[in-house]
């Protein structure tokens, strides 16, 4: 029998460890439960650059951003080896890192769907008031999936 398949968006924060913590301590007993560790990075622009131009003199900071992401993507493959150091299997434990094409919640929203996912474990963030008139990425995703378990970490 197929295990609870399990949406952990990452995104590099304390509170994603956080999150991470909770699905060790309540699936780690599964031999079942399927766990994806999802992040949607942020594209650097394809720019042509020219050492003549002032975009020239911006080779520099595509390049950090660049490495920024290939950092990204090893540091979520690090998430899931710490996940199968706490008794996940591999084959348990699936990293998504992939293009953001669309807002971060939609990205979730999509991942959860076209895997599958029966439950979400979001982290939600005391934030400055000024959050408080706009809707936090966990809100926009437990309204778009309200036919799913979503687990709030904070």
């Amino acid at each position: 029998m197929a295990g609870p398949k399990v949406l952990i968006p990452y995104n590099f924060t304390r509170h994603d460890e956080k999150c991470v913590d909770f699905a060790i301590q309540r699936y780690g007993a599964s031999q079942t439960a399927r766990i994806t560790i999802f992040h949607a990075y942020i594209p650097v622009p394809e720019v042509e650059i020219s050492d003549k131009t002032v975009m020239g003199r911006l080779a520099g900071s595509f390049t950090y951003l660049h490495q920024k992401i290939s950092e990204c993507d090893e540091v979520l493959k690090r998430v899931a080896q710490r996940m199968v150091a706490a008794g996940f299997s591999p084959e348990q434990i699936h990293t998504v890192f992939k293009r953001q094409e669309k807002e971060a919640a939609a990205e979730i929203v999509d991942a959860a769907r076209e895997g599958g996912c029966e439950t979400i474990i979001l982290n939600r963030r005391p934030g400055a008031v000024s959050k408080f008139f706009t809707p936090s990425v966990s809100k926009k995703v437990s309204l778009a999936l309200r036919d799913l378990e979503i687990i709030m970490v904070s």
